[in-house]
């Protein structure tokens, strides 16, 4: 009787023992699944965060020195991200203030420039800025990168404007086309000047909106008028968002000195069919205007064509 109730014991620890090891293993197993599967999900979560939160990227060329007189003070970047833009700031001060200023900056024309003005000052000013966007998903962008501790800067001086035309609209336009240019030459009155900004009419046809344009600059020492061998600069493009208005394109990027002769300045299309400039029908002044025909590659005087006007393009020079 007493073997029996021994060998049931012994049976009933036999039991308890496998049942508990078996509890173990499928314990530790659970736990080894279950830290898998949590791995796998943080590593996946983080790789897509981390390619969802990619921050912007901000293109923008730094502004030169500016005239006083001649503000507001654009300020264009295209701004682009994988996911959408949120936002875009343009936070700017005087050198002679502790705090900035920021200004949203709105979308200009179809791509993806955005734009922001720094308001007109006084010749003698140092203006400090930078430009910041954010994402959608939070992440942020700044150029200069290493902003607010690294930053823009221009200067403000004397300007005034250069023209030969006697700002109406007129009917006579000329058409830029492909990749061709309109010119018009200046010699200033005093030296050395710098060349700040280019503006030209854009007449009021709708098919002008949203035309590509780039300034260019040519030296012209000799007074005889461009040649490709006298190029000097050629701006960013931009875009015509307005017609029936004046154009400006900042060229002071350039940072472009004329110490001595004189120079051209005019627009070039960048698009298919350029917009249609302003001639100026009533000037007494003609003899100065040209345009740059890329079919045969050639300079050409508006004087010996039918439209023998001078082309409504202004120049802002300033004195440094």
């Amino acid at each position: 009787m007493k073997r029996k109730q021994t060998l049931r014991i012994w049976l009933l620890l036999l039991s308890v023992l496998l049942i508990s090891g078996l509890l173990f293993a499928c314990a530790l197993g659970g736990d080894d699944d279950d830290d898998d599967d949590d791995a796998g999900d943080d590593d996946s979560g983080d790789d897509d965060d981390d390619s969802a939160n990619e921050p912007p990227v901000i293109e923008h060329t730094p502004l030169g020195d500016q005239g006083e007189g001649f503000g507001p003070y654009r300020v264009d970047a295209d701004v682009t991200d994988d996911a959408e833009v949120a936002s875009a700031s343009l936070f700017y001060r005087r050198t002679d203030e502790a705090d900035f200023t920021e200004v949203e900056m709105t979308p200009r024309g179809e791509g993806a420039c955005y734009a922001a003005d720094i308001p007109d000052m006084t010749a003698g000013a140092g203006v400090l800025y930078y430009i910041q966007a954010e994402d959608d998903q939070g992440a942020q962008a700044f150029h200069p990168a290493g902003a607010p501790e690294e930053l823009h800067s221009f200067n403000v001086l004397y300007a005034f404007l250069l023209t030969y035309d006697d700002g109406l609209a007129e009917d006579a336009i000329r058409g830029v086309g492909a990749q061709s240019q309109v010119m018009v030459g200046y010699v200033p009155s005093v030296y050395p000047v710098l060349v700040g900004r280019v503006e030209a009419y854009i007449n009021a046809d709708p098919i002008n909106a949203g035309k590509k344009v780039r300034a260019v600059v040519y030296s012209d020492p000799a007074g005889t008028g461009p040649s490709a061998d006298n190029l000097l600069f050629t701006s960013d493009e931009t875009e015509v968002v307005e017609t029936d208005s004046i154009l400006k394109v900042d060229v002071s990027s350039g940072g472009i000195q004329i110490d001595a002769g004189g120079f051209i300045v005019g627009l070039e299309n960048t698009d298919d069919r350029g917009p249609w400039i302003g001639l100026d029908e009533t000037t007494f002044y003609t003899g100065n205007s040209w345009y740059y025909d890329i079919g045969d590659a050639s300079y050409f005087n508006l004087s010996d064509t039918e439209f023998a006007y001078n082309a409504m393009i202004s120049v802002v020079i300033l004195i440094p």
